[in-house]
């Protein structure tokens, strides 16, 4: 799925969030979404999904605005991983991955390979032996790894993620980037890990105070210029060598040194 996202400006909270925001995203690209805390990223994902409202601008999925889009007919086009995932809920992982499939029910009637359904997401993202486990039970890395299978359940055209390997130990953060990597299809994610941005994606989006500070590839973009600008840290780039990707090296600024 194309991504276009138009002179986009949210408000949220009686604050300006997401400030005139523009960028395109091509089919099966995979965009990582960086910024410091308070940035605008969860709010950009939010709207892209159309679960907050715009103030102006536009997004739109495959040339179609999204806010025109029924809830059913943008469910099955589109998920959303969010940050914070609600701990009290009376089911168990098995069925919380379900709920990826109610875009695709027909009525209500429930798909009789629902459950296998559910059980083989959950082995995509090594969660199968959580498949009977309380979902209030679970901790929060184990929750991380049922919310993605959730997501990759509803067999999106394009996949936003909101910090997807939190509370993830590094092995399993690696596996999930990796394994959404492998679906081919557009991927938004915001993260934290400037290394897991530049090894992962195709695109990297810079977000501060609402804006967008660049958009471009990670090798182009993530200069020590602009992550002293945006992060206030002294970045020393380096190359891999195994496949030239960049890797940075991070140290406080000389002031907080």
């Amino acid at each position: 799925m194309e991504l276009r996202i138009e002179d986009l400006t949210v408000h949220r909270g009686g604050r300006v969030a997401v400030r005139g925001v523009a960028f395109a995203v091509p089919a099966g690209a995979r965009v990582a979404l960086l910024g410091p805390n308070g940035a605008g990223k969860s709010t950009l994902l939010a709207a892209i999904a159309a679960l907050v409202p715009r103030t102006s601008g536009a997004v739109l999925l495959d040339g179609e605005p999204a806010h025109r889009l029924s809830r059913r007919t943008l469910a099955r086009r589109v998920a959303l991983l969010e940050q914070h995932a609600d701990a009290a809920i009376a089911l168990t992982a098995a069925q919380i991955v379900e709920l990826g499939l109610l875009p695709h029910h027909r009525g209500h009637r429930r798909p009789h390979d629902a459950a296998g359904q559910a059980r083989a997401a959950l082995a995509s993202v090594g969660a199968d032996h959580l498949a009977d486990r309380d979902w209030a039970r679970l901790s929060g890395g184990e929750r991380q790894r049922v919310s993605v299978a959730r997501a990759l359940a509803q067999r999106p055209a394009l996949l936003l993620l909101d910090e997807p390997t939190n509370h993830l130990d590094i092995r399993a953060q690696l596996e999930t980037l990796r394994l959404v990597r492998s679906r081919g299809i557009t991927v938004v994610a915001a993260l934290h890990d400037l290394n897991h941005a530049a090894a992962w994606a195709t695109h990297v989006a810079v977000l501060d105070h609402g804006g967008l500070v660049a958009f471009g590839a990670p090798g182009e973009v993530l200069t020590p210029a602009l992550i002293a600008r945006v992060y206030g840290v002294t970045a020393t780039v380096l190359d891999h060598p195994g496949d030239g990707r960049p890797v940075l090296a991070l140290d406080p600024t000389e002031e907080d040194s």
